[in-house]
């Protein structure tokens, strides 16, 4: 596969494991937003998309407890 391939599949396997403004780590099996996988995913996205990049990291703070 080349690189224009294996970029273009990446692409895809995010995409589809976008739930609205944040990605799943696998789509059938894990249905929530992963504290460590979205710092990766937004790094991903941001190559192409950020918009969806920063709708990643905000989602994940916006989980985030007031005590810290």
């Amino acid at each position: 596969m080349d690189h224009l391939a294996l970029l273009e599949a990446a692409k895809a396997v995010l995409q589809k494991n976008r739930r609205g403004g944040f990605t799943v780590p696998r789509d059938k099996l894990y249905p929530f937003q992963w504290n460590w996988d979205s710092g990766f995913v937004a790094l991903g996205l941001a190559n192409y998309d950020v918009r969806a990049a920063m709708e990643e990291i905000e989602s994940l703070l916006s989980g985030q407890w007031a005590n810290g």
